[in-house]
């Protein structure tokens, strides 16, 4: 039924989609069972149970596990990281070995990242009750890739690009190429996620306003116009292009477009998006504020 959702909101936007809900390089328990995977995306919920999984990942030897590990204490008593281990063990997910072996994950890998996709998909199905998938491919995508997550949310359509590096490792290519999908796709709220409890203003955001400058620097030119001089390329076609603060480490555009990390937690921070984009848009608040005279 949630699949059969998504293919309807997106098909009425002329969106044909191609592949959804891949299985393949997803590091989840190996029973499969519904019991299981619940289990599994409740662990997920702490931050630092995330970054055990993705500290393992990396690891390919006992010293260099252990010196992840000591980071990994930086958010999690050494207590509480033993019992997120002796979990993820339980269900099969990770391999413990013995004093001179390091944890490793059952199965072969590339990233957390898809992982990642899938967990925040279970977050909108479970806890929002949203229809929504991960990995989705559409037909004739002119930005083409993956696109990490989308949603049904009372009836819109939400897209949402997770990252599971740090900050300084995201860089132009990849902010470009969400404003692209953006602009493509027309979705209804979209979201730029960065699973960290660092900072967006100090780099997220800027190359988020340069990508949009250099977007609208492209419609301008395709419609055979002249860029004006001492015109901030982020500045043509009207409107505010800065990201205003929501709150904490949540910016808004238009109250369309959202930046978010992880802190203090994804659900908390995905309901002040959703409160702030259908408060901004309701016909009922514009009626009692006055915004139509």
């Amino acid at each position: 039924m949630g699949i059969q959702t998504l293919q309807r909101i997106c098909g009425g936007r002329g969106l044909v989609i191609g592949r959804i809900n891949p299985l393949d390089d997803l590091l989840l328990p190996p029973s499969g069972s519904p019991e299981d995977l619940l289990l599994f995306k409740n662990l997920l919920d702490h931050y630092a149970a995330r970054l055990i999984l993705k500290e393992i990942l990396k690891s390919e030897s006992l010293a260099q596990w252990n010196k992840s590990r000591k980071s990994v204490e930086r958010f999690c008593e050494p207590q509480a990281l033993d019992s997120f281990l002796e979990a993820f063990a339980g269900l099969g997910v990770i391999l413990q070995g013995g004093k001179s072996q390091h944890p490793s994950p059952w199965t072969p890998v590339k990233s957390f990242g898809p992982t990642y996709e899938w967990y925040v998909s279970r977050v909108f199905s479970d806890d929002l009750g949203c229809p929504s998938g991960w990995g989705v491919r559409f037909a004739g995508m002119p930005a083409g890739g993956d696109h990490d997550v989308i949603a049904s949310i009372s009836g819109q359509f939400l897209y949402l690009e997770a990252k599971t590096a740090p900050p300084k490792h995201i860089e132009k290519p990849e902010t470009s190429a969400f404003i692209r999908r953006l602009y493509d796709m027309t979705p209804d709220i979209a979201i730029f996620h960065n699973d960290t409890h660092l900072r967006m203003k100090d780099k997220i955001i800027p190359m988020l306003e340069e990508a949009i400058g250099q977007l609208r620097v492209q419609r301008w030119k395709s419609r055979g116009k002249d860029l004006p001089l001492k015109v901030h390329p982020a500045d043509l076609n009207g409107g505010n292009h800065r990201f205003q603060r929501l709150e904490r480490e949540i910016f808004h555009l238009d109250s369309c477009v959202y930046v978010v990390n992880s802190k203090p937690d994804l659900k908390r921070n995905l309901l002040v998006i959703l409160r702030h984009h259908f408060h901004e848009g309701s016909a009922v608040v514009k009626a009692l504020e006055g915004k139509g005279e």
